[in-house]
């Protein structure tokens, strides 16, 4: 990032599982205060609960929506599949930042809170 200014956001970190995927999968931090500007770094820890091989993808949900210009991920397990084994786990991490051009955004004034949400589903090729 450019620069980091005194602007302070509050983000909640949410995971969700689709219905058909048995994983579990929860975020290692609930909630974090970030600077904006400041390079971040937030993980997640999946586990495989099935007995097969299970290949996952993980969309992306930025709210409020107007925030989602200003999020600059650098490092996302959500850009590639993940792959587990039956029983196995690893930690999955983002390393994002806001970029500071938002505190010239009028409509995003008042905004401090945002929540973060990944959907993982399984890949189907």
């Amino acid at each position: 990032p450019s620069k980091v200014i005194d602007r302070v956001m509050i983000i909640k970190f949410n995971a969700e599982v689709d219905s058909s995927l048995e994983w579990e999968f929860q975020p290692l931090q609930n909630i974090k205060k970030i600077k904006v500007g400041e390079n971040n770094i937030i993980k997640y820890k999946g586990k495989n609960i099935s007995t097969k091989i299970i290949t996952a993808t993980a969309d992306f949900i930025a709210y409020p929506k107007k925030i989602t210009p200003y999020l600059i991920k650098t490092e996302c397990f959500c850009f590639t599949e993940q792959t587990l084994a039956p029983g196995e786990s690893q930690i999955f991490t983002m390393v994002f930042f806001l970029d500071p051009s938002l505190d010239l955004d009028k409509e995003l004034d008042n905004i401090e809170d945002l929540i973060f949400t990944y959907q993982l589903s399984e890949y189907k090729s």
